[in-house]
């Protein structure tokens, strides 16, 4: 568990990459690791996009994930048992029922029932970072850790800047980290999981340094609080609804709940607070751990008027 959650001296992890290969060499010196969005996107560029993170987004989850494979309940049709595979490595998709498949822009045309061309409008259109937007399969390239240290550098700044994030609370949880890959340098903002990884951002990035997991923030065991990501949890301090002495759980990813249950089954909490985003993937994850624990607080009422904590912050935080 992570009471102050940084410090791996393993300098070379498994690296989890949300900008394909193909699109890495587009980059933005400036910035360090920023992705230049063009304004209008093609079928080769959408087809990057990862399905699985296509399917979150629109409210899709998997029922079950065997390695490379992972398997729902068919978004094109009624089914009672899992026969539509993605599989992660490829970046493709099949419909055992109806025996079809193939890339991201098959499958958006076919769920939404619209032209190529509208589809590709839709995707430009989803409220995504670019480096959320554009999503591709993990990096077989290991990266080598250079450094962590206090957040400094400019860009990372301005980011936190434009989040309304203080550089007080973020550099008590996060670090600025530079590393390396296949040559290159790069650098983001940090937060360390549960197992030795990192979720790393910037302003045109976000990724994963090694394994995916959520962080355990443990203070007093008798309250948690549940937050998609670090920048929610962040923003929740910001805001006052949480103490930096309650503990908290970040999922880093709403995939990442039942590590969470698991966590909150050890400890068995008195009371639980869920901070989960306005949408309908959120609203999944919330019934998902309702069930699971019927007490828990559905604390998203809180800023029902938008998406998530920090979009509040960002649009009521006076100047």
């Amino acid at each position: 568990m992570s009471t102050n959650p940084f410090f791996s001296n393993d300098s070379t992890i498994p690296f989890v990459s949300s900008v394909p290969s193909a699109l890495r060499d587009r980059r933005d010196k400036q910035d360090g690791t920023g992705h230049q969005m063009k304004s209008k996107m093609n079928c080769i560029e959408a087809n990057l996009i990862s399905i699985v993170s296509f399917l979150h987004q629109q409210g899709v989850e998997p029922v079950r994930i065997r390695g490379r494979e992972v398997w729902y309940l068919s978004p094109l049709r009624t089914e009672r048992t899992a026969s539509f595979k993605v599989d992660t490595v490829k970046n493709r998709w099949f419909d055992h029922g109806i025996g079809q498949g193939g890339k991201l822009v098959d499958l958006g045309i076919r769920m939404r029932a619209v032209s190529v061309q509208e589809f590709l409008t839709f995707l430009r259109g989803l409220k995504l970072e670019s480096g959320q937007r554009i999503l591709g399969a993990a990096s077989n390239v290991a990266p080598r850790v250079i450094k962590l240290l206090s957040i400094s550098h400019p860009s990372l700044q301005k980011f936190l800047s434009i989040r309304e994030i203080s550089f007080g609370i973020a550099n008590t949880f996060c670090r600025e980290i530079h590393y390396s890959v296949a040559s290159r340098d790069y650098f983001a903002i940090a937060f360390q999981n549960d197992y030795n990884g990192f979720e790393v951002r910037n302003r045109f990035f976000k990724g994963c340094i090694g394994p995916k997991g959520p962080t355990t923030l443990l203070k007093d065991a008798s309250s948690f609080s549940l937050f998609e990501g670090f920048v929610d949890f962040l923003s929740s301090i910001e805001i006052g609804v949480l103490d930096q002495e309650q503990s908290a759980i970040i999922l880093n990813s709403v995939n990442q709940l039942p590590s969470a249950l698991r966590i909150l089954d050890r400890y068995r909490p008195g009371s639980v607070r869920a901070f989960f985003d306005n949408d309908q993937a959120g609203r999944q994850c919330f019934e998902s751990m309702q069930a699971f624990y019927p007490r828990v607080v559905d604390s998203s009422q809180i800023y029902r008027k938008f998406n998530d904590l920090n979009e509040m912050l960002m649009k009521t935080k006076t100047k």
